[in-house]
């Protein structure tokens, strides 16, 4: 999924922790572009912090829960999900978040 940062190049060009300079690259393949410092590796998140939760059940009515692998809670029990990116619906991150889960 190509994003298009041309729109943020003349507002985002530097990074928020140690100034230097910013260049958009892809980190995962099912993710949009994001913009990365060349210095130190930090990544921008140019989306609003908008999050979906799945709950999914099986044949026999079984709930699917993850262990949360990261802080905030890890290893606490959860329903997938996790952060909308820019211009993807709500059904297709659920989806993703899903997937990945």
């Amino acid at each position: 999924m190509k994003q298009d940062y041309t729109v943020f190049n003349d507002a985002i060009r530097f990074c928020e922790r140690c100034g230097g300079p910013l260049e958009a690259r892809l980190l995962k393949a099912t993710e949009p572009e994001r913009l990365v410092c060349v210095r130190c590796s930090f990544v921008h998140y140019v989306d609003p912090k908008v999050a979906v939760g799945t709950i999914i059940s099986d044949d026999q009515g079984r709930i699917v829960l993850v262990r949360r692998a990261i802080e905030p809670g890890y290893g606490k029990w959860v329903f997938p999900g996790g952060f909308i990116d820019r211009g993807e619906t709500v059904e297709a991150a659920a989806v993703r978040e899903a997937r990945e889960e």
